[in-house]
């Protein structure tokens, strides 16, 4: 498996295409801020040092529908028990349209799920003037690495969202 699925290599076209100053004749121009933030709603007990156990993870499109220019929101939902140490976890999301894909993000993550809890993040992603119509697949992934081990798959997540006129 890559390192981290290739963290350093984010790719966003899909995402990022129309942030131009100023916008082309009829594009739009959409923010392309990435708050991943998680917030702990309620602390778990604690696992032995170097331990980890995801209780649940769900990222839900909200809303499903959304048009060129606008926005889909990405509520994200953990529950996440672990030990002390030197943990690193990255979320990574493949962006589909149709089966191609068409963008990945990738987000470090560790440092906001310091100890066991439950957590909520929501995610704003910006769909560009000239994104394709037509029906999207996120898929996320989240690995965890305790010091300079390799990555492991924790858990994953999948929601569609669709992009009409």
């Amino acid at each position: 498996m890559p390192h981290w699925r290739a963290l350093g290599a984010v790719s966003l076209g899909l995402l990022t295409g129309c942030v131009r100053l100023p916008p082309p004749p009829g594009q739009c121009v959409v923010a392309t801020a990435w708050s991943t933030a998680y917030a702990r709603q309620h602390i778990l007990a604690t696992l032995a040092p170097g331990q980890i156990r995801v209780l649940h993870y769900t990222v839900i499109a909200n809303p499903a529908r959304g048009r060129p220019c606008g926005t889909i929101t990405l509520h994200k939902q953990l529950a996440v028990m672990r030990g002390r140490g030197d943990l690193h976890i990255a979320e990574v999301r493949d962006f589909y349209h149709g089966h191609l894909l068409v963008a990945v993000h990738t987000a470090h993550i560790g440092a906001r799920l310091s100890s066991s809890g439950r957590y909520t993040s929501d995610v704003t992603l910006p769909i560009p003037g000239n994104a394709p119509l037509g029906h999207y697949t996120v898929i996320s992934l989240l690995y965890a690495r305790w010091g300079d081990g390799p990555p492991i798959l924790l858990a994953r997540s999948r929601t569609h969202f669709l992009v009409t006129r």
